[in-house]
C-alpha cells in the first residue's frame, strides 16, 4: 500500500516517530473524503475545516493542503484503486519533547500523513440504538476532528454492534440527541419540516450537514437547527449524513419502521448533483504530484 508522508509517497510500514504527539498524545486533526475515479469530493470544505482544527490546536499548517486534491489522486493511481474510495488526511504537531507543553514556537515539524482505501457503502437504513456515551455541547474540538477526541464515538459505535445494530445516537449533557458515532442527524417530522441539532447542541459542523441545510433552503423546505428532543428520534423520520454516506436513512432498532418521504427522496437528489458537480471539478493529477 503506498501512502503520503511529509512530501512524498511511501510504502506504508511503521514511518512515524516514536516522539511524534499525534501518536503519543492526540495532538492533530484529521479528515476524512469520498473519492470515486481518483477524484475527491468537497475538498475546499474539508481542508477549511482542517484548518480551523489546526488553527484551535495552534499547528502551523503544512503546504500539502494546498494540493490535496493533487495528492488523494496520486494516491488513488498509484495504489490502483477503482471504484469508490475513502481518503484519510491525517496532521500532527509531529516529534516532540515528553509532557503536554506545545514546543517553542517555530521549533514543531508537523506530520502530515494521506492514505486511500476502497470503499463500500452500506445498504438500506441504519438500524440505531442509542447510547449510554456522553458526546458534550462545549469544549475546544466539537467543531473539528481530533485524533484523540472520538474514543465516546468509537465506543458508542462499539455498543452498537455488539447489540446488533449499525450505529448509535450520542446525547449531549442535557440529555438531547446531538449525532451518530460519525454522522449528523436530521429528522423529517409529519408535517414534512426538517430539524438537525444546533452546533452549540454538541453537533459538528459536517460537510454534508451544511450541504443539505443549504439544499434545504434552495428546495424551500422549512428547516430548524435547533435543539432536538429524544421523542423527535423515536418517532420521527431520520436520517444520517457524512462525507462517505451521504444521505442515509436511519430508525432505532426498537422502533416502528419509517414511512418513506418525498422531502428525503428530493434532499438526496439535490445532494447527488452537487457530489456529482464536486467530482467533476476536482480532476486527479496524481502525475504531476510530488514524487
Amino acid at each position: 500500500m503506498i501512502v503520503f508522508l511529509n512530501r512524498a509517497f511511501v510504502e506504508a510500514g511503521p514511518r512515524i516517530a516514536t516522539d511524534d504527539r499525534g501518536f503519543l498524545l492526540g495532538d492533530g486533526v484529521f479528515e476524512t473524503l469520498y473519492l470515486e475515479s481518483g477524484r475527491a469530493a468537497f475538498v475546499d470544505a474539508h481542508v477549511a475545516r482542517l484548518r480551523k482544527g489546526l488553527a484551535a490546536l495552534r499547528i502551523e499548517p503544512p503546504t500539502e493542503l494546498d494540493r490535496l486534491g493533487d495528492i488523494l489522486g496520486g494516491l488513488y493511481a498509484r495504489n490502483h484503486a477503482s471504484g469508490p474510495a475513502a481518503a484519510r488526511v491525517t496532521v500532527t504537531r509531529g516529534p516532540g519533547a515528553r509532557g503536554l507543553s506545545f514546543p517553542p514556537d517555530g521549533e514543531a515539524r508537523s506530520t502530515f500523513l494521506a492514505s486511500v482505501a476502497p470503499y463500500a457503502a452500506p445498504c438500506g437504513a441504519a438500524r440505531l440504538i442509542v447510547s449510554e456515551r456522553i458526546r458534550l455541547s462545549t469544549g475546544s474540538a466539537t467543531q473539528f476532528k481530533p485524533v484523540g477526541g472520538y474514543l465516546e464515538n468509537m465506543l458508542a459505535l462499539d455498543d452498537a454492534r455488539r447489540a446488533g445494530a449499525d450505529d448509535a445516537v450520542l446525547f449531549n449533557e442535557h440529555g438531547r440527541p446531538v449525532c451518530a458515532s460519525a454522522s449528523n442527524i436530521f429528522l423529517i417530522d409529519d408535517r414534512d419540516r426538517l430539524a438537525t441539532p444546533s452546533l452549540n447542541e454538541g453537533a459538528m459542523q459536517g460537510v454534508v450537514r451544511g450541504l443539505v441545510v443549504e439544499g434545504a433552503r434552495a428546495l424551500g423546505l422549512e428547516i430548524s437547527e435547533r435543539a432536538v428532543e429524544p421523542a423527535e428520534i423515536e418517532h420521527g423520520r431520520v436520517f444520517l449524513t457524512n462525507s462517505l454516506t451521504g444521505l442515509r436513512p436511519a430508525a432505532l432498532v426498537d422502533g416502528e419502521p419509517a414511512e418513506k418521504s418525498d422531502v428525503f427522496s428530493k434532499l438526496q437528489i439535490w445532494y447527488l448533483d452537487r457530489l456529482a458537480a464536486s467530482l467533476g471539478a476536482n480532476p486527479a493529477q496524481g502525475e504531476t504530484a510530488t514524487t
